[in-house]
């Protein structure tokens, strides 16, 4: 069994974004800096391997790295309509069980909106049978 999301994004393009999934060359092979091209969108690699990161740092409970992913002002609103701010949304990421949860990103957008890129996927996460319930 799986469960299917929307996951939209508003994802900075500057320098700090790349560094945290290991760096500009570790994203996708020959792809300009976007601070270098502000105009210019990476390609929807780029933002994959940003998604993928960001959802197996939660799967994980790693909010350390999760935390090299957000803004300082982030406000995330989670599939209920939950709304956690920054702190409350790292004790959420610290406190998860982690698990074996195997995640799909698909049907991947991003659209450049001035300096920033907004991405809307579909993630399918695939639980291990028996395991947590979904409380994202």
């Amino acid at each position: 069994m799986h469960r299917l999301s929307r996951l939209l994004l508003l994802i900075a393009l500057v320098s700090s974004a790349a560094l945290a999934c290991g760096g500009p060359g570790d994203l996708s092979a020959g792809a300009s800096s976007p601070r270098d091209n502000p105009t210019r969108l990476p390609p929807d690699s780029v933002f994959r391997r940003l998604v993928l990161v960001r959802l197996q740092a939660y799967g994980r409970g790693d909010s350390a790295a999760y935390a090299r992913l957000l803004a300082g002002d982030v406000v995330h609103i989670n599939d209920y309509g939950m709304r956690r701010s920054r702190l409350p949304l790292l004790a959420h990421v610290a406190a998860n069980n982690g698990g074996a949860v195997r995640y799909d990103v698909r049907a991947l957008h991003s659209q450049l909106v001035g300096t920033a890129a907004v991405v809307d996927c579909e993630v399918r996460e695939y639980p291990p049978v028996g395991s947590r319930g979904s409380g994202n």
